[in-house]
């Protein structure tokens, strides 16, 4: 089990994945796909940050969906975009 400084938040404030999941009316995957920071949906990180009673931000921090716009970028290629 992949345990996220977001996991660890929840867990202390005593929310379960299971809870989350029932809270949110969000499927099982998407939960854990974002609380493992494999997914960024920002509909998902909304859902969960209102459930908890937490802003986005800092329930997520640098993986906050509005802190990760522009990640896709192209890579640098000779020190030019």
């Amino acid at each position: 089990m992949k345990v996220t400084e977001v996991k660890k938040r929840l867990w202390m404030m005593g929310w379960s994945q299971d809870s989350l999941v029932r809270q949110t009316g969000r499927s099982k995957s998407e939960v854990s796909m974002v609380l493992n920071g494999y997914r960024y949906t920002a509909t998902v990180q909304e859902a969960i940050a209102a459930a908890v009673g937490v802003p986005v931000g800092e329930l997520f921090g640098k993986w906050a969906h509005s802190n990760r716009r522009g990640d896709n970028r192209s890579p640098q290629v000779g020190g030019r975009q």
